[in-house]
């Protein structure tokens, strides 16, 4: 499908796991290469800002994998340090760590620069309970 033109698009269900800040996410939709899949992630939020997550992708269609065969699934994990409490580090700078399949096909998406979820999350009735001391100060 290389050089066409693909309408791609995916459907979103978050889910936060209470008492243990954790994040479970379901996706499912059509990909840049025109395969379908769904992918399924977990993802935690420390008080010092540094995020830890992992998801697993499957799909429709087969690609390379390490080994010389081929798979349909595809996993990452993924770590992000804030660093901007550093000295001569701007503040919102972070360190960002990512061990995922390179140079794959099938199972890409657009690299969004923020997602809507992360946006309004801080707007949760969850989110505002369990930082309230902070929010009335």
């Amino acid at each position: 499908m290389n050089g066409t033109q693909v309408t791609t698009g995916h459907a979103h269900i978050w889910y936060d796991l209470p008492y243990y800040d954790i994040t479970a996410k379901f996706s499912a939709g059509r990909y840049l290469l025109g395969d379908t899949g769904v992918s399924v992630g977990l993802e935690k939020n420390f008080e010092n800002g540094a995020t830890l997550s992992a998801s697993t992708t499957l799909t429709d269609t087969s690609d390379a994998d390490l080994f010389g065969s081929t798979t349909h699934s595809y996993h990452s994990l993924n770590l992000s340090l804030p660093l901007g409490s550093l000295p001569y580090i701007p503040s919102g700078s972070s360190l960002r760590v990512r061990n995922a399949p390179f140079g794959r096909d099938s199972a890409q998406i657009l690299d969004k620069p923020i997602d809507l979820y992360n946006m309004t999350q801080s707007f949760t009735i969850d989110n505002i309970a369990r930082h309230w001391p902070e929010i009335t100060e």
